[in-house]
């Protein structure tokens, strides 16, 4: 009754198949010439992995996570408490990346920093060889899995770096590949699969928090094999049990749709689906987006009641799946360092909308083409599946009907392997809408969508006759071919030698983990210089840096960082956020700056924080410690992290960069601290004006501040001349920026000039401050 299996309707089908004319006997004889054409989808698939995984980015994520594993691995007991920012001081901290962390901190302890990036392009290449397995798995063609590969690393790109979400990544490729393994099984079946997800899922349960997505998947994938199996139950029981399947999830479903649940997904202002306006949205938001799952579940169940379509697991494979959903289950929460209270984490992470407005959260429509990660490969490669997709679909709805189903696949697959399920068609639609969710998620797109795709395309196009196989696919390996020697020379090389390669040469002691994290980008000397000095202090620092802060000055306490929600809340985030606007006013600064109090403020000169830069450098409570053109260390006049420095200075133990900007900071030191030493000061700003004229505008006003206040007007009138002249004779400035400072001379001049004549009256007042250094921080 249940019919041969499928391995015997195989062989039948190639028992009675015609024996193949000459032209296909021609074509296939001598097939050795033709293999060489197999060079070009290896080369384009070779080709997209580099390009895929050496991107360039500043991720904050890969510094938290080599402190947090730093601190997990040198820590007695497991840390449950946050010890890095100063403002959320002991707070719970959830740490649901903490296996992650403690992998990335063991490549740097064991075998070095680079180490990091080269265990992260291993990821990554086993994430996007992931993807060609599971193809090769449902379609059994080597072109199409090269194919999958290929457009895989095109789109990974700018979202598989040294964080965290490239193991969550690596996780899902991984159980989709698994997924498709059991999916792919003929008469002989798979257990593999199902064991080797018991310890993925406890791993991906300690090392990234979509572990929950995971177990979501999983439990449709046993549901759906449910509900086919219950289809072709004999009469007696296939309806109570199908309808028993169809009550109980749309009873969820619907509650979820009916609960505040759904509103984190849904009903949030910058959510849009790109072709309607948001104000066409708002009428149906909570009818129509929040009752869909139902209703696709609904056709969902009765397009299996009516095709009746078979499962690809058997009975017991369904029930070893379930109890290794359960054993993943109860082996995260009872033994995972933050019991079950990790599976409802997640829930914070989502529901935030003030969080969700950092740039990898924006829906996929906002800004189209724009924001970070950028978006138009993934509307490039979904263009194209769609356009392959719906002419595979013509060619073998046209074919089938004229002329039946072939015996054997297309693209060079195996006799009649290729199937897409009802299920894979929903994991494409959950793919896609997390994507549109939030544009973090678009890799889930390639790994989830991009092997159905083509599995459908090789299923589609089985009724091709074989001669026109042939060519297509050789037709489709020299293409691949072309385009992937275009794609190398014309792009791809030249981006990465640009990005990775070149700096590496310029850039003295550049290493290749510096070059990735882009470690220029932060203000390492800054950085070098706590370190080295061991201050320790409460700084505040742009969230971007604060990760690398919190890595390479253990003893230093942050404001905010990249963690968002695990720690902060969105009170915190709004506060870090006026503070940076370009007219936050100066009296809330101070204030922000005050409760709690910070020791420090590291900036750098960037337009955002010139308003802070300015508030700073004229509030009289804060010292500009260390100065270079891209940033500045700011220390409250009053705290103990200025009398330490004081005395490192007086004692001659500090360390500092040697150029001009930090030689002229050091003077603030002299004058801030006790005993107060204006000469030394004096011979900084001096010093430093000779050897680099750019920054006369920044503490030519400090020079003839304290020679006025020493009562040498003609050293200062006599400073200002020489200073004149050179500005002149300077042949590196440009014009602008030489009537800038001449303009600086001519403001100083007229200074002392009153001051002369108040002096002469009896009411004499020194000069007053240039403006702050930043202002010139772009000027050579």
């Amino acid at each position: 009754a249940r019919g041969p299996r499928p391995g015997c309707q195989e062989r039948m089908k190639l028992k009675h198949a015609p024996l193949p004319s000459a032209l296909e006997a021609g074509l296939t004889d001598r097939p050795w010439p033709w293999g060489l054409l197999w060079i070009g989808p290896a080369l384009l698939a070779a080709v997209c992995i580099f390009y895929g995984i050496t991107e360039v980015h500043s991720s904050t994520d890969c510094w938290i996570g080599l402190a947090a594993g730093r601190q997990i691995l040198q820590s007695e007991t497991f840390p449950k408490y946050d010890t890095f920012s100063y403002t959320f001081y002991q707070a719970t901290w959830y740490n649901q990346n903490w296996l992650t962390h403690v992998w990335l901190w063991w490549l740097c302890d064991t075998f070095g920093r680079d180490a990091v990036i080269y265990g992260t392009w291993g990821l990554s290449t086993s994430i996007l060889l992931l993807v060609g397995l599971a193809t090769w798995f449902r379609t059994r063609s080597l072109l199409a899995t090269l194919l999958a590969i290929a457009a895989a690393g095109y789109g990974c790109r700018e979202f598989i770096s040294p964080r965290p979400a490239t193991v969550g990544f690596f996780c899902m490729a991984a159980m989709w590949a698994l997924l498709c393994a059991l999916e792919g099984q003929r008469q002989h079946r798979r257990w593999w699969p199902i064991v080797l997800l018991l310890p993925l899922l406890v791993v991906w349960g300690n090392a990234h928090g979509s572990f929950i997505m995971a177990y979501a998947l999983l439990a449709m994938y046993a549901g759906h094999a449910c509900v086919v199996r219950a289809a072709r139950l004999p009469a007696p029981w296939r309806w109570p049990v199908s309808l028993t399947l169809l009550v109980g999830p749309l009873v969820a479903l619907i509650y979820f749709a009916l609960s505040k649940h759904s509103m984190v997904f849904l009903d949030e202002p910058h959510l849009t689906l790109g072709f309607l306006p948001d104000a066409a949205l708002a009428g149906f938001k909570p009818l129509y987006l929040r009752l869909l799952p139902a209703v696709i579940y609904v056709i969902y169940w009765s397009y299996i009641q009516f095709a009746r379509p078979q499962s690809a697991l058997s009975p017991r494979q369904i029930i070893a799946l379930v109890v290794v959903i359960a054993l993943g289950l109860l082996l995260t929460g009872l033994f995972g360092p933050y019991g079950w209270e990790n599976f409802a984490h997640g829930e914070k992470v989502a529901e935030s909308t003030l969080f969700r407005t950092v740039a990898e959260w924006h829906p996929l429509f906002t800004r189209w083409l724009g924001g970070f990660p950028k978006m138009d490969r993934f509307f490039q490669l979904f263009g194209i599946a769609l356009s392959v997709f719906f002419i595979a679909l013509v060619t073998g709805v046209i074919l089938r009907l004229s002329r039946g189903n072939a015996t054997q696949g297309a693209l060079g697959s195996s006799p009649v392997t290729a199937h897409v399920s009802a299920y894979d068609v929903l994991v494409v639609l959950v793919a896609l809408g997390m994507t549109s969710w939030a544009r973090r998620f678009a890799p889930m797109f390639y790994i989830f969508a991009i092997p159905t795709f083509l599995t459908a395309t090789v299923w589609l196009l089985e009724p091709v006759p074989r001669v026109a196989r042939i060519l297509g696919r050789r037709a489709v390996m020299a293409v691949s071919g072309v385009v992937g020697v275009l794609f190398l020379v014309l792009h791809a090389w030249p981006l990465v030698n640009k990005e990775l390669i070149r700096p590496l040469r310029v850039i003295p002691n550049h290493t290749i983990f510096d070059r990735v994290t882009r470690f220029d980008s932060v203000p390492r000397e800054a950085l070098e210089y706590i370190r080295r000095n061991k201050l320790t202090m409460d700084l505040f620092c742009e969230w971007t840096v604060a990760g690398a802060v919190m890595f390479e000055t253990p003893g230093v306490r942050v404001f905010i960082d990249g963690r968002s929600q695990q720690i902060y809340t969105e009170e915190a985030y709004r506060t870090y956020q006026r503070v940076l606007v370009k007219n936050a006013p100066a009296q809330y600064i101070i204030q922000v700056l005050n409760n709690p109090p910070a020791d420090a403020v590291l900036l750098r000169a960037t337009p955002q924080t010139r308003n802070f830069w300015d508030v700073l450098w004229r509030h009289p409570d804060w010292v500009l410690v260390l100065h270079s053109r891209s940033y500045g260390l700011f220390v409250r006049k009053t705290s103990d992290v200025l009398r330490r420095i004081g005395q490192l200075v007086r004692s001659g133990q500090e360390w500092r960069p040697k150029h001009a900007r930090a030689l002229a900071s050091r003077g603030m030191v002299y004058m801030t601290t006790q005993p107060r030493d204006p000469a030394r000061a004096l011979s900084c700003w001096v010093n430093a004006i000779e050897q680099q004229i750019d920054t006369l505008g920044a503490w030519a006003g400090w020079v003839v501040r304290v020679l006025v206040q020493l009562d040498r007007l003609p050293d200062a009138q006599a400073f200002l001349q020489r200073q004149r002249q050179r500005v002149l004779a300077a042949s590196g400035l440009s014009t602008q920026r030489r009537n800038e400072l001449l303009g600086v001379i001519n403001q100083l001049q007229q200074q002392l000039q009153r001051y002369r004549k108040q002096r002469r009256g009896g009411r004499p007042s020194a000069p007053t401050k240039t403006p702050p250094p930043q202002t010139q921080r772009n000027q050579p």
